[in-house]
């Protein structure tokens, strides 16, 4: 019978009547079941209720093409301007790591001056998938007190094809070789900023506008019946120079440079071992080269990371699924301080290996009602201190098309590197996840709403004036409802999404001397993201309208106690795509297109003036607007090839 067990009874042909007495029992349909949603959002699996499809990333207005920009829209992200970066309910921007086909990206986003917004280094156009967790995820991946976004390539290529970009700040080239076997796609990249920064007017002073160049190479090697072998290196370079206000006294200017050089190395490999095992291995590397001149010093950074990974998934029966492993982290950090003013050299360097290990059991308990229980061990040989992390997740279905869902995890991460410079006499900093969750998906309508609250503990606290004054004595907490709709449905070609959230966080960390809200921290967060295909103009036009509430600051000339805060952010920007031909596109963007004057914060100086008051100046965007403009052109003998026909 549908949706019950087999059951098979031997008997015996006599001429006795023959009884057979049958209780069925109800079978478990993964497919149409529940699945764990409390705190992720995942895209590219239909099954399972996309959220963001990697193509929404390329046409969501204000992300111009960036993956954090675009997960910036979903609810639970806070607007960061000044930095660009991921910062995840009440968290910072170090506390959001992301990993590709399941190993850690070191140093995912360029680097930048200070102030100045960054973008991801990698092509949205390399992967198939996104898992975005605002908290609770899987024993799999560690390091993360806040968030994971983990980002899966491309298994395999459909087709050869050359794809050409002529940006308005550069352009790219790139080939994929597609046979039966093996694909082979390298694509090279030019930025310079020169030209677009000489047309459009900048809040900065620029001695040499942005430059960049990117090399990357993916291989794709299909092995024995199965078993699929993926390697992706990427190589960047990039300069800059600029003026920007002295931290010593804001009322003149100092020349700040920027020399990067950058290397990943990704590579995986996975294979069915027997009818019930699958093996996922891999092994990542990472080089980050910072030559950095505030002058008169000049600071030379160097950050290698290594990160082997083996992951085993067992099918135990069809109601229990395993999925265990371990991994090795090994991190270098060397950074040299030359102050040519004082005639004074410092150098600091440490080194860490940090051993994780995790089990994780995905329990499907009724057709309605899954588990995941699990946890995560590790140990750091810097700190020569071990952790361990129990994460359990629960999702019952409430109907056809809802279910509930409840997440609790520890979650651990070792002190950023610009602290462990100074010493190692830590432990890790965590913070406990307690999620719960409510969604409907149903006809590419989905809602849903989660609320959550997260407790920090064993931050890390120090007094500038006094040395070797490092603790893990900090502490804090993080707490909100985050809401999300997305309705592909009601209008033929309309597909739109909005997000809020709230947040209410404080903490005592770093030098903080009472339990407060962080500076980069705003209680409400709104984006409205809207895109329509218009068939008889071949074109998709779509809009993303962001809104975010005012975020403390400290002021030296504000009274104890009193809280300040930037005004209010408002972002609205536009973009527009032209499908010309199956294989050509023209595309244009245009961000804050009503000149809004948006402030993150203020710079004051050290010292007060004759009248004792602290002088500052104002943190803002580097120009009122930004105006994207690309050609995409797709060269394939198969006319599906182009982007836009899937939308």
């Amino acid at each position: 019978m549908l949706g019950y067990k087999e059951v098979q009874r031997p008997v015996t042909l006599n001429q006795n009547a023959i009884v057979v007495t049958v209780k069925l029992e109800e079978a478990i349909n993964k497919l149409a079941g529940v699945t764990i949603t409390a705190g992720s959002f995942e895209a590219g699996d239909e099954k399972k209720g996309v959220m963001l499809k990697p193509l929404d990333i390329v046409t969501t207005a204000s992300a111009v093409g960036d993956l954090a920009g675009a997960i910036n829209t979903l609810p639970g992200t806070q607007k960061n301007g000044e930095s660009g970066r991921l910062f995840v309910r009440g968290g910072a921007g170090n506390e959001a790591r992301l990993f590709i086909d399941g190993l850690y990206a070191q140093n995912p986003f360029q680097s930048s001056a200070p102030n100045l917004p960054t973008r991801t280094r990698f092509s949205p156009f390399i992967f198939k998938g996104t898992n975005f967790s605002t908290g609770g995820y899987s024993a799999e991946y560690g390091q993360a007190l806040s968030s994971t976004l983990v980002l899966n390539t491309i298994d395999y290529p459909a087709r050869t094809q050359t794809d050409f970009s002529l940006l308005s700040v550069g352009g790219s080239l790139s080939h994929t070789q597609h046979s039966p076997k093996t694909s082979v796609t390298a694509e090279a990249s030019y930025f310079n900023l020169a030209l677009y920064f000489g047309l459009i007017s900048q809040n900065v002073r620029w001695t040499k506008a942005p430059v960049s160049a990117d090399g990357s190479l993916h291989i794709r090697q299909k092995v024995g019946k199965q078993g699929l072998l993926k390697v992706y290196a990427l190589g960047n370079t990039a300069k800059s120079a600029l003026f920007q206000p002295d931290p010593a006294n804001i009322e003149r200017e100092r020349s700040v440079a920027l020399n990067n050089r950058y290397m990943h190395l990704n590579s995986t490999y996975r294979d069915a071992l027997g009818e019930k095992w699958w093996l996922k291995a891999g092994l990542a590397y990472s080089i980050l080269d910072d030559q950095i001149q505030p002058e008169p010093a000049q600071i030379n950074r160097k950050e290698r990371s290594l990160h082997g990974k083996v992951t085993l998934v067992h099918d135990l029966n069809q109601n229990v699924s395993l999925n265990m492993g371990a991994e090795l982290i090994y991190s270098g950090y060397r950074q040299t301080h030359q102050d040519s003013a004082l005639h004074q050299t410092q150098t600091s360097f440490f080194a860490e290996n940090l051993a994780g290990a995790f089990v994780e059991a995905d329990v499907y308990l009724t057709s309605k009602l899954v588990a995941r229980i699990g946890g995560r061990a590790e140990y750091s040989g810097l700190l020569q201190r071990g952790n361990w992390s129990p994460r359990i997740n629960l999702a019952y279905k409430t109907g056809l098309y809802s279910q509930v869902s409840a997440a609790y995890g520890s979650f651990y991460q070792t002190p950023e590197n610009d602290l462990l410079r100074y010493t190692n006499n830590l432990t890790f900093e965590r913070a406990d996840h307690y999620i719960l969750n409510f969604q409907r998906v149903r006809q590419k309508q989905v809602f849903r709403v989660e609320t959550y609250y997260k407790q920090y503990r064993q931050l890390v606290t120090f007094d500038r004036a006094e040395a070797g004054s490092y603790t893990n004595n900090g502490y804090g907490y993080a707490r909100g409802v985050d809401v999300f709709w997305r309705d592909n449905k009601s209008w033929p070609g309309t597909d739109y999404w909005v997000s809020y959230s709230f947040t209410d966080t404080k903490r005592n960390y770093r030098d903080f001397s009472y339990l407060q809200a962080p500076s980069f921290a705003s209680a409400h967060n709104l984006s409205v993201v809207f895109k329509r295909f218009i068939a008889p103009l071949k074109s998709q036009v779509g809009f993303t309208n962001s809104i975010t509430s005012g975020r403390p600051y400290a002021d030296p000339n504000a009274t104890e106690g009193e809280v300040r805060r930037t005004p209010v952010y408002h972002d609205l920007s536009f973009n527009w795509s032209y499908l010309h031909r199956s294989s050509i596109i023209l595309y244009a963007s245009v961000s804050n297109v009503t000149g809004r004057r948006n402030t993150f914060g203020y710079l004051y100086n050290p010292t007060p003036d004759e009248n004792g008051i602290y002088r500052r100046k104002e943190i803002g965007q580097g120009a009122t607007r930004f105006v994207f403009v690309g050609l995409l052109i797709t060269l394939s003998k198969d006319k599906s090839a182009n982007q836009l026909n899937n939308l």
